[in-house]
């Protein structure tokens, strides 16, 4: 088991992760307003301004009434990747030269030169508006812009420095070696990207079981680093001009204890006044909660200047969609469905909350070393009290290790594993059990076949239940011995046949075999006249 849980095989850590579903099913993030504001194109929405996309300038229109309301950033979950053919100079050209549509065309010159593209660009120039794209697998020509300067601090050990380090080769203090790497993305027009003040990636990278666990707050595109939606907005909420990356961490006195102590890696992302703690990809635990509602409303009730909207001071806003065909679905170890708007949403409030769920840098090498010390204990233990006597204390143990990873869930929001330890501490306990039976019959066979040919069953039966203590040479104990004859027996052969004589014997042998056998007693032989 040992060897298993340090293959590294998806399987393993696939299993820690049911185990890490199942604590925050029963205990998810409460809800707390952190000043997190969903605006959902929903269902209703699309009924009153018409399908998407819409025309740029009813987002315009959407982007202005939010900032009216004091929001503090927006930020779209969607993309903006092909001009808008709502515009007079896309639309009235595209019209065909028939009826009095030619006739009309040069009438309507000074609207061609309106496009909408254009309008959405202008009002998004100087706002706190965050743009979002889409990261692929596939190389694309062009990227989007980097909106955000970065700057790196590396945590060297006491006999260390960077020259030394570079000097050996290592160019772990490099944060593109741990973050994802895709090819290329899917961007918003360039008009757009030029003039909005930051651009963050949606996308995520799932587990192999399909489900988001850990999200991560960069993406690399051919070597260029670029935030995640959340921690874009979360900058540009702050008016910050970049993020602070920290590398290394560990306490490691030589560059190889560093670099077998598997702490290398990002440990920490400052964006304006936030510290995140990040595992060594980057990559953070989303702290899911069940409620949704509170930090939902949709987007018609932005758009109609008659509805009241409430909670937009300070807001960071994430614009997203739920209607059916347009819906961004995530499937998390809360919902199998979620809206991927909502994921955005949870990150970002964790961030402002500072609820983190963790995994300690070394919590693998204390739960490898709480396994190996657990299951020698209960091979000690075992060996000394048998199975009836340790098993209490295995359960115990079995007990404790739920109960520790439990704990620090619920205390700290650390991530421990649970799981390999109670199944080492079973298999321990299965393995003695399993070699304790072969072993007793073993044992019980050996006695069968040494005396089943010489003694009653009901007595080698006896000798087998405590065949441990059978031992070469036997023992000294009070017997008693029985000779039984038939008296006359030489008159009475004589005065009969043979057959008849064989008759009375058998008899005779039957009833006081029974006799004997029923007693406990022991036919050792049958003998002629003696």
């Amino acid at each position: 088991l040992l060897a298993l849980r340090l293959s590294g095989w998806n399987w393993v850590e696939g299993v820690q992760h049911r185990a890490f579903d199942a604590f925050l099913n029963i205990k998810p993030r409460p809800y707390v307003d952190a000043g997190v504001r969903v605006v959902d194109v929903d269902e209703d929405t699309l009924a009153r301004y018409g399908q998407w996309p819409w025309p740029r300038t009813l987002v315009a229109t959407l982007i202005t009434r939010l900032l009216e309301r004091g929001a503090a950033v927006v930020a779209f979950d969607v993309v903006f990747p092909e001009d808008d053919r709502t515009s007079p100079d896309t639309g009235i050209a595209s019209w065909p030269d028939e009826g009095g549509l030619k006739d009309l065309k040069p009438r309507l010159a000074a609207m061609k030169a309106q496009n909408h593209d254009a309008r959405l660009a202008s009002r998004l120039r100087g706002q706190p508006v965050v743009l979002g794209f889409a990261p692929t697998g596939e190389r694309t020509a062009r990227l989007p812009e980097q909106k955000a300067s970065y700057g790196f601090s590396f945590a060297y050990s006491k006999t260390e420095s960077a020259e030394g380090v570079k000097e050996l080769g290592l160019e772990y203090d490099n944060p593109r070696l741990y973050v994802s790497d895709q090819k290329g993305a899917t961007s918003n027009i360039p008009r757009l990207d030029a003039a909005v003040s930051g651009l963050g990636s949606i996308g995520f990278l799932p587990e192999h079981d399909g489900l988001i666990r850990r999200a991560p707050l960069f993406t690399r595109l051919q070597d260029n680093l670029y935030p995640s939606l959340a921690l874009e907005a979360l900058r540009v909420a702050q008016g910050a001009t970049g993020f602070m990356v920290k590398i290394g961490g560990t306490s490691g006195e030589t560059w190889l204890q560093r670099l077998l102590d598997r702490q290398t890696g990002i440990t920490k992302i400052k964006a304006g006044r936030l510290l995140i703690p990040t595992d060594g990809a980057g990559r953070l635990w989303v702290f899911y909660t069940r409620e949704r509602a509170p930090r939902s409303l949709p987007a018609w009730k932005v758009l109609d200047p008659k509805a009241s909207i409430a909670g937009m001071e300070g807001a960071v806003v994430f614009i997203g969609t739920s209607a059916q065909g347009l819906r961004d679905l995530r499937a998390t170890p809360l919902d199998p469905s979620l809206d991927g708007v909502q994921v955005h949403a949870n990150l970002a409030e964790q961030i402002l909350l500072g609820e983190y769920l963790q995994r300690p840098g070394r919590a693998d090498k204390l739960e490898i070393a709480f396994t190996l010390l657990a299951g020698l204990l209960l091979i000690v233990l075992l060996a000394r009290l048998g199975a009836a006597g340790g098993a209490p204390i295995g359960l115990g143990m079995t007990a404790g290790a739920v109960w520790a990873s439990w704990h620090a869930y619920t205390n700290w929001n650390w991530l421990l594993d649970p799981v390999f330890p109670v199944l080492t501490l079973a298999a321990v306990f299965a393995s003695f059990v399993a070699v304790g039976y072969v072993k007793s019959e073993k044992d019980r066979r050996r006695i069968t076949d040494t005396f089943g040919r010489y003694l009653s069953p009901k007595v080698v039966a006896k000798l087998a239940d405590k065949a441990g203590a059978v031992e070469l040479g036997g023992e000294t104990r009070e017997m008693t011995f029985h000779f039984c004859d038939i008296r006359g027996f030489t008159t009475i052969s004589e005065a009969l046949s043979a057959y008849d004589v064989m008759f009375v014997l058998n008899r005779f042998f039957r009833q006081a075999g029974e006799a004997i056998e029923g007693l406990g007693g022991t036919i050792d032989n049958f003998i002629g006249d003696a």
